[in-house]
């Protein structure tokens, strides 16, 4: 079989995945993509070792009778090859992640 270029070999870890959703409310012209650039930036930046992770859209919410605002709700899921991660762990990236989220987006947390 054929490499495909900038792929590698990746074993799976023998620990257990974690995984959390986080909802944030944001303004409606904020982009899904300015969303993922902002929580894959908390991931990277957060300093719990050589981390894998999967980023998936859940849902992107608007209610009928509120269109000035929208719901987005990702799913994380995260393992390391190192450790077993507790909920806390990942508890507190989220935490990470919500509070670039304000600041960077003007979200709020639901």
């Amino acid at each position: 079989i054929a490499a495909r270029p900038g792929r590698r070999y990746q074993a799976l870890s023998k620990y257990p995945s974690v995984t959390q959703d986080i909802s944030l409310r944001l303004d409606k012209a904020t982009s899904y993509q300015q969303v993922l650039a902002t929580v894959e930036g908390a991931i990277q930046a957060d300093d719990m070792g050589n981390m894998h992770y999967q980023l998936t859209p859940l849902s992107i919410y608007q209610m009928k009778d509120n269109d000035e605002a929208k719901t987005i709700t990702l799913h994380l899921e995260i393992v390391s090859p190192e450790r077993t991660l507790t909920d806390s762990n990942v508890t507190s990236l989220m935490d990470h992640i919500a509070d670039l989220a304000v600041t960077q987006l003007a979200a709020t947390r639901v």
